[in-house]
């Protein structure tokens, strides 16, 4: 098995369950980050961090390994961490820029003792994000150093990087694939029963007039009415046939077909 081959499978066995065992084959193997692994010597600040968990949380989950520097041609310094960061400071710290579904767990690693000369007596620290297909995609929730409120990060190659349509597509594509929908029908007649009432809630027209009151105006007989600049460009039956071809697109995407079905 090539030096490649042997970390990527130990990366795959540490992520399906970490433990301390797990951290040190990988470190052992290490050939550089993977899309899957990034490597931090320290904490970044905690926007960049959260930036990073989206990443790995729409690119099929992975970790980020605090304590390991990187250097050019993909060799390590495995340098550990002073101290432990407290967990409930990184999920303070991150909280703010990611949504409720996002699942993620620190843990620490400490080796005393090791096979492994390059990690005795030293700390490290990871961030195990987990893979949740049936939510995706995740978008960020707030502005912040590093992060733009609503946009949607991927992982490309060894980066972390706004989403291409095309990932965005993908994204998509692999939420179908699960079977899994948030919005259930009963709720989507409710979504459309409120936009109804939202679009009858305002005048599609104005009734103009010179008369001071509404009195004079109805006796005199002379009044005119124009379109309501405010009023939504589309009419609600127009929203509706558009969000329709939307989801069509989507499933043909899905479906790998063009219109007329040809593959």
């Amino acid at each position: 098995m090539t030096g490649k081959k042997a970390y990527q499978e130990d990366f795959a066995k540490f992520f399906e369950q970490p433990s301390r065992e797990g951290l040190r084959d990988v470190l052992r193997t290490h050939h550089g980050e993977l899309d899957q692994m990034d490597f931090k010597k320290m904490w970044p600040e905690w926007p960049k961090v959260a930036c990073h968990v989206l990443a790995l949380a729409n690119s099929g989950g992975g970790c980020m390994v605090i304590g390991v520097a990187e250097n050019e041609g993909g060799s390590a310094d495995h340098i550990g961490v002073t101290e432990f960061v407290d967990k409930a400071d990184v999920a303070s710290g991150v909280a703010p820029f990611l949504p409720d579904t996002v699942e993620y767990v620190t843990l620490d690693f400490e080796y005393n003792d090791s096979e492994y000369a390059a990690i005795k007596g030293k700390k490290f620290q990871v961030l195990v994000v987990e893979d949740k297909p049936e939510e995706l995609p995740f978008l960020a929730e707030k502005d912040g150093k590093g992060i733009s409120a609503k946009a949607v990060y991927v992982r490309k190659g060894t980066s972390s990087r706004p989403a291409t349509h095309a990932d965005l597509q993908r994204l998509i594509s692999r939420r179908i694939e699960t079977g899994h929908s948030s919005n259930p029908a009963m709720d989507l007649d409710e979504h459309l029963d409120h936009l109804k009432v939202l679009y009858g809630a305002i005048s599609r027209v104005h009734t103009r007039s010179a008369f001071a009151s509404l009195t004079e105006m109805l006796n005199a007989g002379m009044y005119t009415r124009e379109r309501n600049a405010a009023y939504p460009d589309e009419t609600f039956d127009e929203f509706v046939a558009a969000v329709v071809e939307e989801k069509k697109a989507v499933i043909r995407q899905f479906l790998n077909v063009e219109v007329g079905g040809a593959r």
